[in-house]
């Protein structure tokens, strides 16, 4: 706001030319051809679309070039016209450089006018997120041009020219999420990635993919529960989009394709025996199990990582130590829920009418085969933990690192290469634990194998299915209904790629109302406090003129004992003069009565004040307690909604 002045009486916000600051004409030169440029159809003035339009241009990502283009106009458009002239742009260019610099400066601890990797990681860890040198060094990259691997004050004032605030720790969570080249530091692209191409159309490595790593500052403001319930909803849709092709799976796996002669003819048999309805079969508990999978495989992570960071929490993990962590927190999660996976092979191979659901199906088995049986296969499941994470892990970090060795630059990487990344190193942990997925689909199947040689033996051992499906299909037949199990690829990752985003945007976009509502209510009964205390300080003006009131009464007091002495002077003046004093005595009652009358009238008059004062005050009371019983209510709704 421009202040009051004799020039501008009625304190209008008007823009300042901006030949007043008397810039040096490089920087009134650069600021023009800025401008220019912004200024896309020529009219000297920039609005919202064009400032849209060019961002993206000047390293602003697109899903955030609208909002920055918005607040941009909003704090640079003085006169509120809803564009901004060559002066307003220029006078508000200017003033954000100048915090920039005082934030470039604070950053650069030694003071060479450089920051570097060192001061990089310094700024991170005082904000509470860990980096590594890489991960610094990629930040800096991503800024520096002149390959010095670090930089100046101009580079960083370019990258930041157009960030809507000069807060370090937004700057900080902006430079780092900007940076979407880096894989594990963006987000939405490194869930999508590890959640789609591995979650949802693998089979051991399901549960034991390495899972995400949040910040404290991620954890504080619930990304993390976003994203594992936008993965786990994704996921649900996906399976059951896919459930056929998981059915007809488990089937070969089971019984090969000697039985039925092809792919075909198997799913003939399945919608001969069951129709269509047939081919969900064991989808349900498939899905039931994702929510206490996620949940255990997150918390036991997030807690393992605390045991192997104890001593330096602020560090980052290694690529090993998230595989140890991340192998572990598998393992742990598919112990819980292994039950669960007997139960899902069961009723994917049941028969029309021989289970009427899960808890008929998981108290038949329980009667008939005791309760070993819910951890029939866990030994091959848990075996194959190992080489599925390790292998995912490292081809994906073999992938990611070449990539950017590569792509050096501001461009970042399009969805079909983190899917395709993902896709190859998924798909070489599931080439090498597939043989384990398929011993424990026959075990919780408890099929009686043929021997070779013999007569027909139950062999309900790991080490006996294998010999066996070795003596009687080769190593091919370790490999049994891995076809069907690579077909669900394409659709599961599709599916849970547009879910997984739609489902994103819904909660960013419902948390940005709820927000925008809380700080309305907020800021009203802020409003609301500040004209009680208005009411207050008013009151209590009042109760000071009462007291002053109190004692002016007092003083009358003192006037009437004065009265009683004149009028016994009075009786004695009687004697002497009875004309004169008559006279005098009633003079002087008539002045006292006076002002008897007016302090009784100013005091009623107090009186009705301050009742009229109490009753405003008990309005005021009344309103500020509604206006809080709305905003506890808003934060309820929030906290349930979400």
């Amino acid at each position: 706001m421009r202040p009051v002045t004799s020039d501008n009486p009625s304190g209008e916000v008007l823009p300042v030319p901006h030949y007043s600051y008397e810039l040096p004409t490089v920087e009134e030169e650069r600021f023009e051809k800025l401008f220019r440029q912004l200024d896309v159809n020529g009219d000297g003035r920039i609005d919202i679309i064009e400032l849209s339009q060019s961002l993206h241009k000047h390293g602003v990502p697109e899903n955030l070039k609208e909002s920055y283009a918005t607040k941009f106009i909003q704090q640079s458009d003085l006169n509120q016209s809803g564009d901004v002239s060559l002066a307003e742009f220029i006078y508000y260019v200017s003033e954000h450089e100048k915090k920039l610099l005082l934030l470039f400066s604070n950053l650069d601890t030694d003071k060479d006018g450089r920051i570097k990797v060192n001061e990089l990681i310094t700024a991170f860890r005082d904000l509470g997120v860990a980096i590594s040198r890489q991960e610094a060094a990629q930040l800096l990259k991503r800024i520096d041009k002149d390959g010095s691997l670090d930089i100046g004050f101009n580079e960083w004032r370019d990258f930041l020219l157009f960030h809507p605030t000069a807060d370090l720790s937004e700057i900080i969570n902006y430079w780092r999420h900007s940076t979407e080249f880096i894989f594990y530091q963006r987000r939405e692209d490194a869930t999508i990635m590890k959640l789609l191409c591995q979650s949802d159309y693998l089979d051991v490595g399901e549960s034991v993919t390495v899972p995400d790593d949040f910040t404290l500052q991620e954890m504080l403001s619930g990304m993390w529960w976003r994203h594992l319930m936008a993965g786990g909803i994704a996921g649900a849709v996906s399976r059951t989009s896919t459930a056929p092709l998981d059915r007809l799976k488990v089937f070969l796996q089971v019984h090969g394709l000697k039985r039925f002669g092809s792919l075909a003819a198997c799913a003939r048999h399945m919608l001969h025996e069951g129709g269509v309805r047939s081919l969900w079969r064991g989808n349900g508990i498939n899905v039931m199990k994702i929510a206490p999978e996620s949940a255990i495989k997150f918390m036991a992570y997030e807690k393992l990582k605390q045991c192997i960071k104890s001593g330096s929490p602020t560090r980052d993990l290694g690529m090993y130590e998230r595989f140890v962590a991340g192998s572990i927190a598998g393992c742990i999660s598919q112990t819980t829920i292994y039950p669960l996976e007997v139960l899902k092979t069961r009723l994917s191979l049941r028969t029309t009418g021989q289970y009427r659901g899960i808890v008929d199906a998981a108290k038949k088995i329980y009667s008939r085969e005791g309760a070993s049986v819910f951890f029939r296969g866990y030994i091959p499941n848990l075996l194959g933990i190992i080489p599925y994470a390790g292998i995912d892990l490292a081809v994906y970090e073999t992938l990611k690192k070449r990539w950017l060795r590569n792509h050096t630059d501001t461009e970042k990487p399009s969805v079909l290469i983190l899917l395709s990344c993902g896709t190859v190193s998924s798909t070489c942990g599931q080439i090498a634990s597939y043989p384990m997925a398929l011993v424990r689909t026959r075990l919780q199947a408890a099929v009686a194998l043929q021997t070779v040689g013999g007569g027909p033996t139950a062999q309900l051992s790991m080490s006996g299915v294998f010999r066996t499906i070795l003596a009687t299909e080769g190593p091919a037949g370790l490999y049994r209904g891995i076809t069907p199990n690579f077909l669900k690829v394409a659709p599961a990752v599709s599916i849970s790629y547009v879910v997984y985003e739609h489902l994103l945007n819904s909660f960013h976009a419902r948390n940005q109302i709820l927000s925008r509502m809380a700080e309305g209510l907020q800021k009203k009964m802020q409003q609301e406090v500040e004209k009680f205390k208005a009411v207050q300080k008013e009151y209590q003006s009042v109760i000071s003129s009462r007291q002053q009131l109190d004692s002016q009464l007092t003083e009358n007091s003192g006037v009437k004992e004065e009265l009683n002495l004149l009028e016994s002077d009075a009786n004695v003046f009687k004697l002497i003069g009875p004309v004169l004093v008559k006279q005098d005595l009633e003079e002087a009652r008539q002045n006292v009565n006076k002002r008897i009358d007016y302090i009784t009238g100013e005091t009623k008059r107090l009186d009705k004040t301050i009742e009229d004062l109490d009753k405003k005050q008990d309005v005021q009371r009344e309103a500020l307690g509604k206006l809080q019983q709305q905003l506890q209510q808003a934060q309820v709704k929030a906290a349930m909604k979400a």
